[in-house]
């Protein structure tokens, strides 16, 4: 900002809201457990998101995973139609928000999609739920993307660049094969949710 402005700006952070974080802590008084193998999205499903080219080499390596996605958009029919006899995807409505963090707190990793140049400029806001439920991440995007860089740097999750099927399948092995690999991810990423924190992003 300061480069295109002149001036000296600092970035505030988006924040994850209040009842969002009820949600969140009373699933954790309850101890819900996460299920082995599965990856959750949530959101819209249109060209950007790239899900529609994500779920066919997802479906080559989906041994032992399985894929629950909620959420709606003009890419949803054509996903509907052409998988839904897979019985590793699942396609169904957007969830109300506390059946939205108690699917994410169950979830063994948080899928986030983003097709190849379309998320240079955000950084996606269905990350901060991910992150207050200390869930995992598979980012499928750029890895110079806002999204990239910042699950590289703080080692929530893993960053596959889209397209790259190999490593798609290396990843989802990997994980599979070894399971307590997760439990890393999982504490990077509740730790970096203190950094979306309501209390703190608005105190600054």
């Amino acid at each position: 900002l300061g480069e295109l402005t002149g001036h000296d700006a600092e970035v505030i952070p988006n924040w994850v809201h209040g009842s969002l974080q009820a949600a969140v802590e009373r699933l954790d008084v309850e101890g819900v457990k996460r299920q082995p193998c599965t990856l959750f999205y949530s959101g819209n499903l249109g060209v950007k998101q790239g899900l529609p080219d994500f779920l066919p080499l997802f479906l080559m390596h989906a041994e032992g995973w399985s894929l629950r996605v909620h959420g709606g958009g003009p890419e949803a029919e054509s996903m509907r139609s052409a998988h839904e006899a897979n019985p590793r995807f699942q396609l169904r409505p957007l969830l109300d928000e506390p059946e939205y963090v108690r699917a994410l707190r169950t979830a063994a990793v948080c899928l986030i999609t983003q097709r190849s140049g379309s998320g240079q400029s955000f950084l996606p806001s269905k990350l901060l739920p991910a992150l207050a439920t200390g869930t995992p991440v598979l980012a499928v995007c750029d890895a110079d993307s806002p999204l990239g860089r910042e699950v590289s740097a703080n080692g929530f999750g893993v960053v596959v660049r889209p397209g790259d099927e190999a490593a798609l399948g290396r990843v989802l092995r990997a994980w599979k094969d070894d399971p307590g690999a997760l439990d890393g991810f999982r504490a990077r990423a509740a730790e970096r949710a203190r950094a979306f924190s309501r209390d703190q992003v608005l105190s600054r």
